[in-house]
Formats: C-alpha cells, structure tokens, sequence
C-alpha cells in the first residue's frame, strides 16, 4: 500500500469502520495502520470515542464478574436446605406443586 493510500486511510475513516475496529482491538492488536486510523477518527469523532469507552467498559465489566465468580465459593448464591424446606411448604399449603423436585416432605 502505498504512503498516499495510507494516509487517505487514516484520514477518510468511516463511523461504522471505526466502530469494527474498536471491537476488534480488543480480542487482537490492531496492524499500526488501523490503530492510526482509529485514533484519528476518534479525535474528531465524540460518538465513536463514545462508543470505544463503552465497548471497554462492558469487557471490563465481564472479567471482573468473571473473576468474582472464580473467587466465590459455588454454594454461596444457594438456597440452604432450610430455605427449600420453608419454601416448598408453603408452596403445598397454597396448593401448587412446583416446589422442586430437589425438596421432600416428610
């Protein structure tokens, strides 16, 4: 490619180019040609820095849950056996049958 066509690149960058590379920066390093071009983009362009923050942000958010649910113990975000107890009772004292299959009665 040549110095010209580069530059015509990075200077003519599309919204919806913008916004793939964006996306694809995070899974890959983008060639230095795109990330030129995005950078530029994103200086003149608010809605797509916009949306680069938020793409960022949603893959920050989903490690992080990630890593929390690594850390925490399984049985932590479950009913104890008392809880089901209670629950399945009050479910045949109401008159359904959707208590589980899990809980019984004695």
């Amino acid at each position: 490619m040549s110095r010209l066509t580069s530059l015509w690149r990075v200077l003519t960058l599309h919204c919806e180019a913008a916004s793939e590379l964006s996306s694809r920066e995070l899974d890959d390093s983008l060639p230095r040609l795109d990330r030129a071009a995005l950078f530029c983009h994103v200086l003149a362009c608010r809605s797509c820095l916009r949306f680069r923050a938020q793409v960022r942000l949603i893959r920050k958010a989903v490690r992080r849950r990630a890593q929390l649910l690594a850390e925490t113990d399984s049985t932590e975000d479950r009913l104890s056996t008392e809880a089901r107890y209670r629950i399945a009772l009050k479910c045949r004292e109401d008159g359904r049958n959707d208590a589980g299959a899990e809980t019984t009665l004695e």
